[in-house]
């Protein structure tokens, strides 16, 4: 009866740490679809003719600066490849070869995580 209530015990310590990882990692994921979030906005606010955004990477540095890689497709159907914008606590950059301005359409956005959501 002992040996029975161990591996009960430990099959719940097991599970509860288990749930705790995977929220733990929920968090994680949602803390950076929230910059992506941020950055894609940014680039429609600064960008015209954007139909999509597809965010590649995001990668942290311990600066706390995010640095996340994303590719247009434009209206006209032409794709823009390797554009980056880096984001932190000085507000962000991007250089890259869009056309200036701002899209005033809805923009399809497709995350890191595969989650895709439609901009206003």
């Amino acid at each position: 009866m002992k040996k029975h209530k161990m591996w009960v015990s430990a099959c719940l310590a097991i599970l509860v740490l288990m749930i705790g990882f995977g929220i733990k990692k929920h968090k994680e994921e949602s803390k950076i679809v929230v910059f992506e979030k941020r950055a894609a906005i940014e680039v429609k606010e600064n960008s015209r003719e954007i139909k999509e955004i597809k965010i590649t990477e995001f990668n942290e540095s311990p600066a706390a600066v995010k640095n996340i890689d994303y590719d247009i497709i434009e209206t006209s159907g032409r794709t823009v490849k390797g554009n980056s914008i880096k984001m932190g606590n000085f507000g962000s950059e991007s250089k890259n070869g869009l056309i200036g301005g701002k899209t005033e359409t809805k923009v399809n956005v497709t995350y890191t995580n595969g989650k895709k959501e439609i901009i206003r």
